[in-house]
């Protein structure tokens, strides 16, 4: 749509990927395969970031039901600290 490959908006997981493979600078499971590795790094490296946060409270949305339940609970501990 006009954008240059060196745009910043092109320089996000996934569009810097796309575009090589789609001038056929490498092949599909090439592309998939940097996509996944670099979403990784990128997970990896805001969970460093995270980590300096030691009264950071962490909710695992796989302890909760549905939606609402840790919508409550986040609420709850966020009116507790105010």
């Amino acid at each position: 749509m006009g954008l240059s490959d060196d745009c910043q908006a092109m320089r996000g997981i996934g569009y810097k990927e796309v575009v090589p493979y789609l001038n056929g600078l490498y092949s599909k499971e090439q592309m998939i395969s940097l996509i996944k590795q670099n979403s990784r790094r990128y997970a990896k490296r805001q969970m460093t970031w995270l980590r300096r946060y030691k009264n950071l409270k962490w909710f695992d949305y796989e302890d909760y039901n549905d939606y609402n339940g840790i919508k409550r609970e986040i609420i709850s501990y966020i009116k507790e600290r105010l």
